[in-house]
């Protein structure tokens, strides 16, 4: 979980519980081990079979879907570590095998900005050269994961997460000034994100995200969720306390 707190969202981390215990019964033993607070996902269905029969074991994937390494991963940890590393710095560039025409647009891309991307894709296009046609494709990639960002902003919102949302959301608008089709889209999402509704879960969402990182250290403390249970009663039909009541639902 080190790991995961170090790399953030530049590294996804997906355990798998694999001998038997309820969702309920997996929640409880993260919980109570201090291992909530991270972008880390629990899963009791495997994504795919690593090869290995002993407990832990593990695969690293590489952005492009490939199996970069598999094995027990304590004893290895530090070649783990610099793989990681490695795939991190490979994907904040231009792939191996993109034209050098589209390397100032995948760096745009990277940090963010999609309308500087667009713009230095559409330059290649207009030179109708032997890289047009990656090109095209690059922008219709950029276009994809636009919309795909937007429609995480819509599921925060829609699930509690009003803070990460409109962090997200504001983050998009930035990444989209001056693409006008781009701002259009992230427009789309503008009147939501400031209605009355939005800014009351806001303000809830700041008061319990409070309490839920002295949870993340503290384990499910008695003492902090009769805080959530007095904020939850008070609350019950806000989005917000879908997690208050989750948690207190596993603390039973």
């Amino acid at each position: 979980m080190k790991k995961a707190r170090e790399f953030g969202d530049d590294l996804a981390i997906i355990f798998v519980e694999s001998q038997g215990a309820t969702q309920e019964r997996m929640e409880r033993f993260v919980w109570d081990r201090g291992w909530m607070g991270t972008t880390a996902m629990w899963t009791r269905e495997a994504p795919f079979r690593t090869g290995s029969n002993g407990i832990p074991n593990f695969a690293l994937i590489g952005a492009d879907g490939r199996i970069l390494m598999k094995g027990h991963p304590m004893s290895m940890q530090s070649k783990v570590v610099k793989a990681i590393e490695a795939e991190i710095k490979k994907g904040k560039g231009a792939p191996d095998d993109a034209p050098r025409s589209l390397k100032s647009a995948y760096k745009a891309l990277a940090k963010g900005d999609y309308a500087k991307a667009h713009a230095a894709a559409r330059r290649v296009v207009a030179r109708a050269g032997d890289d047009a046609a990656a090109a095209e494709a690059f922008i219709e990639s950029v276009d994809a994961r636009f919309d795909k960002t937007l429609k995480r902003v819509e599921y925060l919102l829609s699930n509690g997460y009003a803070l990460r949302a409109t962090a997200l959301h504001d983050e998009l608008r930035a990444g989209a000034k001056g693409n006008d089709d781009l701002e259009a889209r992230a427009a789309a999402l503008t009147g939501s994100m400031n209605s009355d509704l939005v800014s009351d879960e806001m303000k809830l969402d700041r008061a319990f995200s409070k309490l839920e990182v002295k949870l993340h250290e503290k384990g499910l403390d008695e003492k902090l969720l009769k805080r959530v249970r007095k904020m939850a009663e008070k609350n019950e039909a806000s989005r917000v306390m879908r997690r208050a009541r989750r948690i207190l639902d596993l603390a039973g």
